[in-house]
């Protein structure tokens, strides 16, 4: 069997221009269909998965890019599909959410649509939403789709797969949601959650990290991406068409949340983006804690009577507890920032270090 590499004919029909992408099952390269007088993408992989997933792409709803077939020449298995031109939702990661929202809400359309038919598309992420040269999105690759109610495959990105698919539970739809929070998460911080130190019990227990958006975001869309990455289920919105109708809304916000700063070292300024907007609240309770402790004492100091001396300390106690317990969380919304934006700046490292040898 010789191997793929461009310029190899396919029987009479096909040719091999270039390579596409790889991953763990197999290939997918673009080839010109001489048959067809046009442009394709064939994905190779081994014959009785080639098989299996041209059955799960056939339940692909509309707007999904098209299968054309499925063929087998040269001692090979493979599927036919529409070759989409425009690149895929990653490109926006890190841009205005003017630049994704539209393609995001076609992307919950085409979801809905999919759970109606009673499946789960599995592996959603940037890289599985294509877009087409009207910018249109086109939903793609269901190797991993399953009925709602089956066991799911395994693999898959780690980072868009929520706490029950890491437990083995049946195929929901909650579990595409959670998936299309970690993919809106990674468009609005340019770096998914978890990133880059991912670990199974972190998904499972810890809240995600401090979302920081790149650029100036509705605080709806913010709070929809931090509640679709809820660990519960029934914490997140009900259906796909409910997460259409919330990006909708948000849409129609003005941005609220300034620019992250341009690096970890940034971060941690009072100054920056993510300081005193992030922490007015905090600064605004300590400063009321201040001068209510300040209040306190100099009417104990002037000499006047308190009617409960123990109760007069008790509340000198507390206010200081209190402003110290909000320099504390002050200073963690700091630490947090400073890790998230750190993280974003290495996804981008690794990610112009791949481009440079791909």
């Amino acid at each position: 069997m010789k191997p793929l590499t461009a310029g190899l004919e396919l029987g009479s029909r096909f040719v091999l221009l270039r390579r596409l992408g790889e991953g763990g099952q197999g290939e997918v390269w673009l080839a010109e269909d001489r048959e067809a007088a046009r442009r394709v993408a064939l994905k190779f992989l081994p014959d009785e998965e080639a098989t299996a997933e041209f059955e799960r792409m056939r339940l692909a709803p509309a707007g999904a890019v098209e299968v054309y077939g499925l063929h087998e020449e040269g001692g090979r298995r493979f599927c036919a599909l529409e070759y989409v031109a425009g690149g895929d939702l990653g490109q926006f990661r890190g841009r205005s959410y003017r630049s994704f929202l539209p393609a995001l809400q076609g992307v919950a359309a085409q979801l809905a649509q999919l759970h109606a038919l009673g499946t789960t598309h599995g592996d959603l992420k940037c890289g599985n939403v294509l877009i087409d040269a009207a910018g249109n999105p086109r939903l793609a690759d269901f190797g991993r789709a399953t009925r709602i109610g089956e066991l799911p495959p395994s693999g898959g990105s780690p980072y868009n797969q929520g706490p029950q698919r890491l437990r083995g539970e049946p195929a929901a739809p909650a579990d595409d949601l959670y998936a299309l929070g970690a993919m809106l998460y990674e468009l609005l911080a340019a770096s998914p959650p978890f990133y880059p130190a991912i670990t199974r019990d972190k998904v499972l227990y810890e809240p995600p990290p401090q979302l920081v958006p790149r650029q100036p975001t509705p605080e709806g869309l913010r709070r929809l991406a931090l509640r679709l990455l809820a660990k519960s289920a029934a914490e997140r919105p009900a259906s796909m068409d409910e997460v259409a109708a919330l990006l909708a809304a948000a849409a129609q916000e003005p941005p609220d949340e300034p620019a992250a700063p341009a690096s970890a070292a940034t971060a941690t300024m009072r100054t920056d983006a993510a300081g005193p907007w992030r922490h007015w609240k905090a600064a605004a309770g300590v400063a009321a804690v201040a001068v209510a402790a300040a209040a306190l004492f100099t009417w104990l100091s002037a000499g006047e009577r308190a009617p409960d001396a123990s109760l007069a300390a008790s509340a000198a106690k507390r206010a200081t507890e209190q402003l110290a317990a909000r320099r504390e969380q002050a200073a963690q919304d700091e630490r947090e920032a400073g890790a998230a934006v750190a993280a974003r700046d290495e996804f981008d490292r690794r990610l112009a270090e791949l481009e440079r040898r791909g």
